[in-house]
């Protein structure tokens, strides 16, 4: 956090993060998916708030994906892709709520196996990165907002399980 004697550094407050995501995306042709996602995460903490509970903390993140499918068709689907975003991460100690947010990139990739019709699970593996460039923070007294003029890159390495269910494809169909 600017200004402190000390930098404050996200890996030093979040150990991890368990995230939901939701991407609500449409196929053009068989190969091409486009679409908005937004991802809701519930931050695990290192930093406690007291002797007997954590703080609180979470991590929002939204934009646009473009994913490429390499075997639609297939049994096995295996897809890769690239997304533009906004991040936010949000903590709260004693007396203060923090938010620092800005634009990140993702590169993604993953397969889906086909489980009958139109159901399909696989797993994915992302990696993300970005700069923050605001830090909100509100105080029990007042709040601020400020542009951050030290901007570190910081990077997200995500993997995990994900569900889809998919309309029919044209190629498919026929």
């Amino acid at each position: 956090m600017d200004g402190a004697a000390e930098p404050l550094y996200l890996y030093e407050i979040y150990k991890g993060l368990f995230a939901a995501i939701v991407e609500p995306t449409i196929r053009i042709g068989s190969r091409v998916e486009v679409g908005p996602w937004a991802q809701f995460s519930h931050a695990q903490m290192r930093i406690r708030c007291s002797a007997e509970r954590t703080c609180k903390g979470s991590n929002l993140r939204f934009g646009l994906q473009g994913n490429y499918h390499w075997n639609p068709s297939g049994p096995i689907d295996l897809w890769s892709g690239v997304a533009l975003g906004y991040d936010t991460s949000s903590f709260s100690v004693p007396a203060a709520e923090v938010t620092y947010s800005g634009p990140d990139v993702t590169l993604q990739a993953g397969f889906d196996r086909n489980f009958g019709g139109n159901f399909w699970a696989g797993l994915f593996v992302t990696g993300t990165g970005g700069q923050y460039d605001k830090l909100d923070v509100r105080l029990l007294n007042g709040s601020g907002s400020e542009t951050l003029r030290e901007r570190a890159f910081h990077l997200w390495i995500g993997f995990g399980f994900r569900v889809r269910v998919a309309a029919p494809h044209p190629a498919v169909a026929n």
